[in-house]
């Protein structure tokens, strides 16, 4: 399985960024051509090798002046209206889709008489993350980000929520395929409006801390679902219908809207 990525991988161009940082000036200019030629337009006459080696500084100067102008921009006031709301998504959005592992498993409890239960489900499940991820391929230059996101949360909390309601294999299948398929609008399009939304000297930064709720998040829910156990399978689908409900009401606090707009440099 690794072999596939590891060979797309090496058809890559490295970052420009990371050779400007290492003073390889010629292959920025390389790199920067293709993606010229690749969106078939041309490079400003201004921006050559020349250009870049005179507006070099030296290594490190450059950590100390990337260091401090992205402790100061990222904690303004402005910056945190942003990133506050948007952590939470990826947090809620995260902690919420924990209940995918979880329905196979139910499913075995709640259809018994059906032996292969679990590996359909789980076959459903997949088949809507693939589709749904090639869906979102198309609209993504369609629709804006922000009506992707949450339009793919209601959706989530209407699928969630009729997995409570599933009293036959089929419906449970049905809801499974499409919170897989919806959710897939949510995550893919947070994975490109983030580093939409900030300049250039925090956005690696403010893309790691989104990062880690959407790490941390899968780590908590399990212990919520063990609780929850107890409960029933329909009202333990409610409570995760009420996370995706949650995290539609973070995505409202978002208003920053940056479909096909330039991406920010300085301010934004």
């Amino acid at each position: 399985m690794t072999l596939p990525v590891l060979l797309f991988l090496c058809g890559i161009p490295e970052s420009p960024r990371f050779l400007l940082s290492k003073k390889r000036y010629s292959k920025v200019m390389q790199v920067m051509q293709k993606v010229a030629k690749d969106n078939k337009t041309q490079l400003p006459p201004y921006f050559n090798e020349k250009t870049l080696i005179s507006l070099s500084v030296d290594d490190g100067d450059y950590e100390k002046l990337s260091v401090r102008r992205s402790l100061s921009q990222l904690f303004t006031r402005k910056s945190l209206k942003v990133l506050g709301p948007l952590f939470l998504v990826w947090f809620t959005n995260s902690f919420a889709t924990t209940i995918m592992n979880w329905i196979p498993l139910e499913a075995e409890k709640h259809f018994p008489k059906d032996e292969d239960i679990q590996f359909k489900t789980a076959l459903i499940l997949a088949s809507g993350i693939l589709i749904g991820s090639i869906a979102q391929t198309f609209v993504v230059e369609r629709v804006s980000r922000l009506f992707q996101i949450r339009g793919g949360f209601v959706s989530a909390v209407v699928c969630t929520t009729l997995l409570g309601f599933a009293n036959t294999p089929s419906g449970l299948y049905a809801a499974s395929f499409f919170l897989c398929f919806f959710e897939q609008f949510v995550i893919g399009t947070l994975y490109l409006y983030t580093p939409e939304l900030f300049p250039t000297s925090v956005r690696v930064t403010a893309f790691g801390i989104c990062q880690m709720g959407h790490r941390v998040a899968p780590i908590i829910a399990p212990f919520i679902i063990a609780t929850t156990d107890s409960i029933g399978f329909a009202k333990t689908a409610y409570l995760f219908a009420g996370m995706y409900g949650v995290g539609l009401l973070f995505s409202l606090l978002l208003h920053v809207r940056t479909f096909k707009k330039p991406l920010v440099e300085n301010a934004y």
